[in-house]
């Protein structure tokens, strides 16, 4: 049995939808806000992953094995990826700090510790910040 790429690129197309759902502002949102009938991009895709993993997955339901060895190897790419992912991020936001969140004035009031900034820029403070003081 081959791989009907049909439902990949409908994933695909489905994914781009709620990418452009995110981009707040953007003239496309206009477009892609409504929902595809009665279903919206996300519960699409979702819908549609579960139906591909049981195209994958459902011909190996008689041999447990072979099925509990594809699944754990899947769960731990995409496992791999995720870690990897975070850890760019991480290593992005260390070595490029571009602003400090608000956070930080509440964190300081709550805690009264003075947080030291090693970042070339200096922290990003919130013009209202009597909405952060604690009494």
């Amino acid at each position: 049995m081959s791989r009907d790429l049909t439902y990949d690129g409908l994933r695909g197309w489905l994914l781009i939808i709620i990418a452009c759902n995110h981009l707040f502002g953007s003239f496309v949102t206009q477009f892609t806000r409504t929902p595809l009938g009665f279903v919206s991009a996300a519960e699409g895709f979702v819908f549609l992953s579960g139906f591909v993993a049981y195209l994958v997955y459902g011909r190996l339901a008689n041999n447990r094995t072979e099925l509990r060895r594809k699944v754990w190897r899947r769960c731990l790419v995409i496992y791999g990826f995720h870690l990897s992912a975070i850890l760019i991020c991480f290593s992005l936001v260390l070595l490029f700090p571009l602003y400090v969140t608000h956070w930080s004035v509440f964190l300081m009031q709550l805690t009264g510790l003075v947080i030291q900034y090693t970042a070339p820029y200096p922290p990003c403070y919130c013009s209202n910040t009597r909405a952060f003081t604690i009494s």
